[in-house]
């Protein structure tokens, strides 16, 4: 995951809004210094930072990772960000499933250790943004699926 492709994307969205840091951050109650380390490309945001993005600027997760360059206007799903866990828990659970693949396997395949794959599926955490993008890409899903935008 290229942290930089995402921070280009924000910065357009930003100057598209003409929209500043600290009203980016009052808008969306991210914290300013998170936004500051987005925008200079120190970090991707995690999948709370990449839902409160996606809802303010109304565009699809994957457009502002930079994974895609059609610029699609998300669907409008009102989540409760304390259910994305068990959101993604249960559709990894599935893709899991319908592909006939192991914990284990899975970990093997996306280089994850296994402990973390199992915090997953007990819907304890979420994955970074890079391992969001390796399983949409093994399971050819969208990222706002995994986390229920869709």
């Amino acid at each position: 995951m290229n942290s930089n492709a995402f921070s280009e994307r924000l910065k357009e969205l930003m100057d598209a809004e003409n929209i500043s840091r600290r009203s980016l951050s009052a808008c969306t109650r991210l914290q300013r210094k998170s936004i500051i380390n987005w925008l200079d490309g120190k970090f991707c945001a995690d999948y709370k930072g990449l839902i409160a993005l996606s809802k303010f600027f109304q565009v699809k997760i994957e457009y502002l990772l930079g994974l895609s360059e059609k610029y699609e206007t998300a669907n409008k799903i009102d989540i409760n960000i304390a259910d994305v866990p068990k959101i993604f828990s249960g559709r990894l659970k599935l893709l899991l499933e319908q592909q006939g693949i192991t914990v284990y396997a899975f970990s093997k395949v996306i280089g994850i250790q296994q402990s973390t794959v199992s915090r997953w599926f007990t819907g304890n955490s979420v994955p970074e943004a890079e391992s969001l993008i390796k399983i949409s890409t093994k399971f050819s899903v969208s990222v706002d699926y995994l986390l229920g935008l869709e």
